[in-house]
Parts: structure tokens; C-alpha cells; sequence
């Protein structure tokens, strides 16, 4: 590793490993995370934006009893802020959980439509995968979507399209993020001397749940 020009990083690292690999070789391209700002290379989402643009449609849309189901991360932030300043925030309607699956967005959606609270008229899954377990927990209580809760996701995984109704989702590109980085490789290979970070956009594709 010490002796390869540069090292392409996929995933999230603990603060250790990601000292070992500086220490091993300081020209680091991360895909997906970037412990380093400033000191190294990444390639991204641009999550904060894309969440934003998903929570706007929300609250354009009318909402007033806007949910929120997946990880204390970017996008639940990104939704308390914008509900918050809406004036439509409910600290009740975020189910946060530290589990991107489809038995978290089921258990989720469970404990909302059991409360004695009503019904959120939308919600946002931070995933598909959630998105699905969601999907099962209305439907089992005889509910419809969207006429009843309307739902989006994130990521436009596979599935999406084919689920019932199909689920508007927020498209990501992570088949370009290795295109990306193979990209920063050859620039630091070619002497580039200064960190660069690569933020990759996103599209709204809507469809029947929203």
C-alpha cells in the first residue's frame, strides 16, 4: 500500500483505521465518506441536497402531518429544520432507528398507525428498503397509498419501480461513484497536489405513492 500511488477507500471507516491508512499512504480517494476534509479525496452523495428537495415537495404538497423513518443522520436533520420552520414538525412522527432495513421501516410504521395520534398524511423513508417495510405496515391495516398516507424514499432502488403503487424516490448514482474516483486516481497519479471533493447529483422521479 505504501508504494501505490494513491488508494481508493470504499465505505465508512472508524477513526482508527482511518489513521492507519493515512499512515500508510496519505493519498487516499474515499467513495462514500471522507473522514479527511482537506487532506484528502472523496466521492459522494450530496445527500443534504437531495434531501432538501425531498422535504420541499413534502411541505409544497400541503402536508401537515409530515413523518420521517430511518438513521440520526443528514436526512432526519435536514427534515427537522425545514418542518420545524414550516411550523409542521412532530417530534412523534420521527422514528429514528440504527437500521436501514425493511424490518426497521415496518416496525417504524407500526408504532405510528398503533398511537393514538393520527395518522401521518406523509411519509419520508430515508431508503427504499425502509420504504418497503413501510409499504407493508400500511397496507396490512387495510390503508391505501397514497389516498391515505403518501409515501417517498431514497436511492430509486430496483424494486422501486415494481412495488405497489410504485414508489416516487429520490434517484442516486452510486454505479458513477467508482467512475469518479477512478478519475481522482488517475489526476493524483498525474500530480495534482491538492484534495478534491466530488459531490454527485441527484433526480426526483415521481411516481404513484407520492
Amino acid at each position: 500500500m505504501t508504494q501505490a500511488q494513491a488508494v481508493i477507500c470504499i465505505g465508512h471507516f472508524s477513526e482508527d483505521e482511518s489513521q492507519l491508512l493515512y499512515q500508510l499512504n496519505p493519498k487516499l480517494i474515499f467513495i462514500d465518506s471522507n473522514p479527511f476534509f482537506g487532506q484528502a479525496d472523496s466521492v459522494q452523495f450530496n445527500r443534504e441536497g437531495a434531501a432538501k428537495e425531498i422535504v420541499m415537495h413534502i411541505i409544497g404538497k400541503g402536508a401537515q402531518r409530515p413523518a420521517f423513518i430511518g438513521n440520526n443522520e443528514t436526512r432526519l436533520h435536514v427534515f427537522r429544520q425545514l418542518t420545524k420552520a414550516e411550523g409542521i414538525y412532530q417530534e412523534d412522527l420521527c422514528k429514528v432507528s440504527s437500521n436501514f432495513c425493511i424490518e426497521s421501516g415496518y416496525q417504524a410504521m407500526s408504532e405510528l398507525l398503533s398511537s393514538d395520534a393520527t395518522y401521518p398524511d406523509v411519509v419520508f423513508a430515508s431508503t427504499d428498503i425502509i420504504a418497503i417495510g413501510v409499504y407493508r405496515a400500511i397496507q396490512e391495516r387495510g390503508l391505501q397509498i397514497p389516498n391515505d398516507i403518501k409515501v417517498v424514499g431514497m436511492n430509486d432502488n430496483p424494486t422501486s419501480q415494481h412495488l405497489n403503487p410504485s414508489l416516487s424516490t429520490m434517484r442516486l448514482y452510486p454505479s458513477n461513484m467508482g467512475e469518479a474516483a477512478v478519475d481522482l486516481f488517475l489526476e493524483l497519479c498525474s500530480g495534482r497536489s491538492y484534495s478534491k471533493d466530488v459531490y454527485l447529483g441527484y433526480d426526483f422521479i415521481w411516481r404513484d405513492s407520492f
